[in-house]
C-alpha cells in the first residue's frame, strides 16, 4: 500500500510477530514516537493492507495492521484502523500481531553517493598502483637496481 505523508511517498507493509521479538525493526519507523504521525498513517492505509488482526482484548472486530508508535510498562502503545476510524491502544508486546512497517518509495533502488565515490575513489588508486607497478619494471642488464 502506498500513502504520502507530507510531501513524501511511503510504501507500507505488514508482518506478522511479536512487538518484542521486532523492537528493532517497529522503533525505526517513521512514526515511532509520535501518536499522531501513526495516526496519520493508519488511516491513510485504513483497510488497505486487510484487516489481519482480530480485536484487541478480545474484540470481535477486525483491524487493520498495528502502528507502534510507543512502548511503555510491556506494551506497545499503537495506531490501528478499526470499522472506520483509527484507534490508539496498547497491547501486551509478546503477543503476536500483523504489524506495519513503511519505506520510503523507490528508496532501495536508488544508489546513493557514497558508492559512486567509493568507486571513483578504487579506480584512482589502481590506476596509481598500476603506474607505481610499470615504473618499478626495468629493462633485464640493465644495471639499475630493480625497486
Amino acid at each position: 500500500c502506498r500513502v504520502t505523508v507530507g510531501s513524501l511517498l511511503y510504501d507500507v507493509q505488514t508482518f506478522t510477530g511479536t512487538y518484542d521479538g521486532n523492537s528493532g525493526l517497529l522503533g525505526s519507523q517513521p512514526w515511532f514516537g509520535d501518536s499522531n504521525l501513526a495516526q496519520t498513517f493508519s488511516g491513510l492505509v485504513a483497510d488497505g493492507l486487510g484487516t489481519p488482526n482480530t480485536g484487541i482484548q478480545g474484540l470481535p472486530a477486525s483491524e487493520g495492521p498495528y502502528f507502534a508508535y510507543d512502548f511503555s510498562s510491556a506494551q506497545a502503545l499503537l495506531a490501528y484502523y478499526r470499522n472506520g476510524n483509527v484507534q490508539l491502544d496498547g497491547i501486551p508486546s509478546p503477543e503476536t500481531h500483523t504489524w506495519a512497517t513503511a519505506t520510503l518509495y523507490g528508496s532501495a533502488s536508488v544508489p546513493g553517493p557514497l558508492p559512486l565515490f567509493g568507486a571513483g575513489a578504487a579506480f584512482g588508486f589502481s590506476r596509481k598502483l598500476r603506474k607505481r607497478i610499470l615504473e618499478s619494471r626495468v629493462p633485464s642488464g640493465s644495471g639499475q637496481p630493480r625497486a
